[in-house]
């Protein structure tokens, strides 16, 4: 199945690499389409969200063995 787009949305913390955003931009205007992302003070990842929810599992007692692997979509509450 063939899909047609007319723009690119970049977001999150590689959104914020300058030498990314201004290849999309020469790639998409080569393809005529627009390419669009926030300015950089907007992109950023979760790495504090991520790190603070780390240390109230640790202050917890929770821990996690070695075969602990990432699982997108994870709530924070569980």
């Amino acid at each position: 199945t063939e899909m047609k787009a007319d723009r690119i949305v970049l977001a999150g913390g590689v959104a914020c690499n300058n030498k990314l955003r201004q290849t999309l931009r020469e790639k998409a205007k080569a393809a005529g389409m627009d390419v669009l992302f926030p300015p950089p003070v907007l992109c950023t990842d979760n790495a504090a969200m991520i790190a603070c929810n780390g240390y109230y599992q640790y202050l917890a007692g929770r821990f996690a063995d070695n075969t602990l692997n990432a699982v997108a979509g994870l709530r924070l509450c569980e």
